[in-house]
């Protein structure tokens, strides 16, 4: 998951790097076209890696969960902003593939209102993508226990900022497409956002070599794992959260509900 947030957030600053100095030259389309279509299918992978690991909270480890879990038991096991913000950038990640692959079909005279869906599509990932980074943040800092000597916490901070620039950035085609420099506005956001997506990404990598497997929208993996033990996930006692087993004894009390 980090690893592919890594590489799809440099592909998108080279991208977008080199269109906001040049947007018109073939050097600067053939450097941007295929970066964008191979980053923006990497973050797909990430997202849904995200998403997996989300959806299969609370299972008993006999039966893996691929796509579509029991919601309702779901819901009882991890908190909201886990859930809508897994699935928001699962489906903005989709969405905002929508029109680099687009971009690298051929072009065989496709109606007007393609191009329409693409720009309805880039901006709807952007949405999702902020909508993502606000889930980060009220996760971890706001509901949670994250200080600014914690990973975690700047993680959430680069992906909310870098969420907040990509809607900005997927706006750019409705607020400035009749006015002199929209495409640098455009390419400029998404440069500084995918810079700071990958500054995130890197403190992922720091995250997965610490054990905080949980990433950053399921602190409560973290927090079992920093006790030590074998984790479980589900309802205990009554109250949804993450049960560890310590020397025999399952220790629900220190983290359940966390």
């Amino acid at each position: 998951l980090a690893i592919t947030f890594l590489q799809g957030s440099l592909l998108f600053t080279l991208a977008a790097g080199v269109a906001s100095i040049d947007t018109h030259s073939r050097v600067t389309r053939a450097l941007t076209k295929w970066p964008n279509a191979i980053g923006g299918f990497l973050f797909v992978i990430g997202t849904y890696c995200g998403y997996v690991e989300l959806i299969n909270a609370g299972q008993d480890g006999t039966r893996r969960v691929w796509l579509w879990p029991r919601w309702r038991r779901l819901t009882r096991v991890v908190d909201w902003d886990s859930t809508i913000g897994s699935i928001s950038y699962f489906v903005g990640a989709i969405l905002f593939e929508v029109g680099p692959v687009h971009d690298v079909l051929p072009d065989w005279g496709q109606p007007a209102y393609v191009e329409v869906i693409c720009h309805a599509c880039t901006f709807g990932g952007g949405v999702l993508f902020l909508v993502g980074g606000v889930c980060e943040v009220t996760h971890n800092c706001v509901w949670g226990t994250a200080t600014v000597r914690d990973p975690v916490y700047w993680v959430s901070v680069c992906n909310c900022v870098g969420g907040i620039l990509f809607f900005f950035g997927g706006t750019a085609c409705f607020w400035f497409r009749w006015v002199e420099g929209f495409a640098e506005f455009e390419q400029v956001n998404y440069f500084v956002g995918s810079g700071l997506f990958a500054i995130g990404s890197v403190l992922l990598v720091v995250m997965w070599r610490a054990n905080s497997f949980g990433m950053t929208l399921l602190r409560q993996v973290n927090l079992a794992l920093q006790i030590g033990g074998r984790v479980r996930t589900g309802v205990t006692r009554g109250t949804p959260g993450v049960a560890v087993m310590t020397d025999g004894v399952e220790a629900d009390e220190e983290v359940a509900g966390q």
